[in-house]
C-alpha cells in the first residue's frame, strides 16, 4: 500500500494527469519555502491552484481536483487567501508533485524540453490533448455567449478564449491542437504583450465531437447555459410557429395570461409556448363544438324574417345570445340553434 505521503502516479490515467497538468499551466504555481526548526533549515515544496469565484460549479471543480489528488496518495488542503476572499486554492506539500509537474519556466524558455514535454504526455493527439486543453481552459479560459438579443435567438455568436501574458506558447499550442480537429478554426492575436486564441464556431464544434465536455468545467456550464438559452423563442418565430402576424402573438401573451421575458424584445420560454399551445388548442376544440352547434347570426336573420341590423342591436342589448368567434382576420356572430328556436316562438307568442 502506498503511504498518504508519497505519490502514486498509477492511480490516475493519462487523460486525468494531462487535465492537471494543463490547470497547473494555465492557473498554478509552485514554490519552494525554506523553514527554520528544531534540526535546522528545511524546505517544503509547495504546488498551488487558484480558482476564482464561489459559485457551486466552481467548488465542484475545487473538490473534483482535490480528489484526483487524494487518489494519488496526497493530501492537499483546500483554503481561501487571507488577501483574495474570492479565491479559492489548493494547496499540496509534496517534493514529488513539484518535481512531477512541468516546470513552467523551463518550458517557456527551451523549446526542446517542450517538445519532448508535448510527445511524452501525448498531448498532440486525440486522447491526450482534448483534457489537456480542458484544464488549459479551466485555468485562463473563458466560454461564453455574449448576452444580448443574440444570446436568445440560436446563440449565433460564440465564444471561446484563451489567452496567456507570460506563457505564449500555451496560446500557440491551443491554435495548433485546435486547428488540427478543424483547419482554419483559431485567430491568433497579440495585443499590449497578451496573446489570445479565439476558437470560432466550428472549432468549438469539433472539440464538443471530440468529447472536451467529459473534462472542462467551463465547457460544461457553457453547454448548461446554451441548453437553457435554446428554450426561448422571440416573437418573430412564436408569429411564424403559428403563421400569424407578429402582433397577434404579442395580444396572445397580454390576454392568454403568457409569461415572457422582455430585454427589448420579448422571450417566449419553452414551458410558456407550451402552455399558449394548449390554451389555443382548447380555444379551437371550443370555436368547433360552437360553430356544429351555432349558425352565423346573417343566416339567423334569414330564416327569422327580421333584418340584421335588428338581431345584432338585440345581440347589443343582451337580448339575443351569441358568440363572437374570430378566425385570423374574420370576425362573426355565432347563434345557438336552439337560441333561434327560443326567439322564434316568443316572436309568435301574441301581445
Amino acid at each position: 500500500m502506498v503511504p498518504p505521503h508519497k505519490l502514486n502516479v498509477n492511480a490516475l490515467p493519462l487523460q486525468e494527469w494531462n487535465y492537471i497538468r494543463g490547470l497547473f499551466l494555465a492557473d498554478g504555481c509552485s514554490s519552494i519555502v525554506s523553514e527554520s526548526g528544531m534540526k535546522g533549515k528545511c524546505k517544503r515544496y509547495l504546488v498551488h491552484f487558484f480558482f476564482n469565484g464561489k459559485n457551486n460549479r466552481e467548488l465542484e471543480l475545487v473538490h473534483r481536483v482535490a480528489e484526483s489528488i487524494n487518489k494519488a496518495g496526497l493530501t492537499p488542503q483546500i483554503r481561501t487567501p487571507c488577501c483574495s476572499p474570492n479565491v479559492t486554492e489548493i494547496r499540496v506539500t509534496s517534493i514529488q508533485l513539484f518535481a512531477f509537474l512541468p516546470n513552467k519556466k523551463i518550458l517557456a524558455s527551451d523549446s526542446h524540453e517542450r517538445m519532448r514535454f508535448f510527445e511524452e504526455n501525448h498531448l498532440e493527439s486525440r486522447e491526450g490533448g482534448i483534457p489537456f486543453l480542458a484544464g488549459l481552459l479551466d485555468g485562463d479560459g473563458y466560454c461564453r455567449a455574449i448576452k444580448d438579443r443574440r444570446y436568445f435567438t440560436g446563440l449565433s455568436y460564440w465564444r471561446w478564449v484563451f489567452s496567456q501574458s507570460r506563457y505564449v506558447f500555451l496560446v500557440g499550442y491551443v491554435k495548433k491542437f485546435v486547428e488540427s480537429l478543424a483547419p482554419c478554426s483559431v485567430t491568433y492575436r497579440m495585443s499590449h504583450g497578451v496573446a489570445t486564441a479565439e476558437i470560432l464556431k466550428h472549432g468549438i464544434m469539433a472539440l464538443l465531437s471530440a468529447g472536451i465536455a467529459n473534462y472542462s468545467w467551463r465547457v460544461a456550464q457553457w453547454l448548461q447555459e446554451t441548453a437553457e438559452a435554446r428554450k426561448y423563442h422571440t416573437v418573430g418565430q412564436v408569429a411564424r410557429m403559428f403563421n400569424v402576424r407578429i402582433n397577434t402573438v404579442k395580444n396572445w401573451l397580454n390576454s392568454k395570461g403568457i409569461d415572457y421575458e422582455c430585454r427589448i424584445w420579448h422571450y417566449i420560454h419553452d414551458d410558456e409556448l407550451e402552455k399558449l399551445k394548449k390554451k389555443l388548442q382548447e380555444e379551437k376544440e371550443k370555436t368547433r363544438r360552437i360553430k356544429s352547434e351555432s349558425i352565423k347570426l346573417s343566416e339567423a336573420a334569414d330564416i327569422l324574417a327580421i333584418p340584421y341590423s335588428t338581431l345584432y342591436r338585440l345581440y347589443k342589448d343582451r337580448e339575443l345570445h351569441a358568440t363572437l368567434v374570430r378566425e385570423g382576420s374574420h370576425r362573426y356572430l355565432l347563434v345557438p340553434k336552439a337560441e333561434i328556436e327560443s326567439f322564434r316562438k316568443r316572436l309568435q307568442k301574441p301581445r
